[in-house]
């Protein structure tokens, strides 16, 4: 029998948050913070933040906002 677990998300730091809302309209960073990535090594960011890897997500963002190909 398997045990129900529930899985918290941490919350997203504040420095990442204001680049997200920089990037994207609030429904749509909520559907991408729970979307696979390959440059995330098909990790969703929400996983790469809950496992302390935030910075990982932030690099990928700010790459965006500056033009630099993933």
């Amino acid at each position: 029998m398997e045990a129900n677990v529930e899985v918290r998300n941490k919350p997203i730091p504040q420095e990442l948050l204001e680049l997200l809302q920089r990037f994207l309209r609030k429904e749509d960073y909520e559907k991408w913070l729970s979307s696979p990535h390959p440059d995330l090594g098909n990790m969703t960011p929400q996983q790469c933040i809950n496992q302390g890897r935030g910075d990982a997500v932030e690099t990928m963002i700010s790459n965006a906002l500056s033009g630099l190909p993933s």
